[in-house]
């Protein structure tokens, strides 16, 4: 785990998930408060609320899946190193382990994003005790943690997406650009023609905390997660 968490933060594309994430966390707090002015008023579970409910957020969301892993077994791949790989490690551990490492990807991207922009909270000036403590009851802080955990699932969803094209089309383009094309698109599907139908926005997956929003965003995962696996499984059988 240590190794595979050290490995992750060694890519550079990492950073730039990170960084859309970070970016998204401030910038949805300033277009929240008009200013930052309020920052050292807020914990940090208002201000990660605030940020991955802003709609900038919502725009960023993609930009974190699209760096998180889906190009690490078309790269593999196309270094020739592929088979190497297969042969040390044995096909069922090799695609558990691609799989898992969309998942680790996004966990380091949106934990670290999460500890920066609670750094940079603590570092505003306001006590450490109460930019922890949650403003509120301690059911507020479950549903901003409930809030992250969507938001960094539904990220693993369209990652996964995107590991799909890999092994679909072999090619870079399409599975860095394909998340992206199709997350936009539900928005858009959403806000221009079905807007009796919110619960087609990925930002409804993000802020609803009842169970419904949960059972949408498991059964995504789970399935494209899945889809994933099968691909992947069928694609290695070709490898002799």
């Amino acid at each position: 785990m240590r190794r595979q968490i050290k490995r992750i933060f060694s890519e550079k594309t990492v950073w730039i998930g990170i960084a859309a994430v970070l970016i998204g966390i401030l910038a949805g707090n300033i277009a929240s408060d008009g200013n930052m002015k309020d920052w050292s008023q807020k914990s940090i579970w208002q201000i990660v609320s605030d940020g991955f409910s802003s709609r900038i957020m919502l725009f960023l969301l993609p930009v974190a899946a699209s760096f998180s892993g889906a190009d690490f077994y078309l790269r593999e791949k196309q270094s020739g190193f592929l088979k190497m790989y297969v042969t040390r490690e044995g096909r069922k551990r090799y695609r558990r382990e691609r799989i898992s490492q969309i998942l680790y990807h996004t966990g380091v991207i949106f934990t670290a994003a999460f500890v920066m922009a609670a750094g940079l909270r603590i570092a505003a000036g306001k006590k450490m005790i109460l930019a922890v403590v949650p403003d509120g009851p301690v059911q507020e802080g479950f549903a901003v943690c409930g809030i992250w955990l969507r938001a960094a699932l539904i990220s693993a969803v369209f990652a996964n997406l995107g590991a799909i094209c890999a092994v679909l089309t072999q090619s870079l383009y399409l599975t860095m650009g394909i998340p992206l094309v199709c997350y936009y698109f539900l928005i858009l599907l959403q806000e221009r023609y079905f807007e009796q139908f919110p619960w087609l926005s990925p930002g409804m997956w993000i802020t609803e905390n009842s169970w419904i929003g949960w059972l949408i965003v498991l059964i995504l995962f789970g399935t494209v997660t899945g889809i994933h696996a099968k691909l992947l499984k069928r694609d290695l059988r070709e490898i002799s």
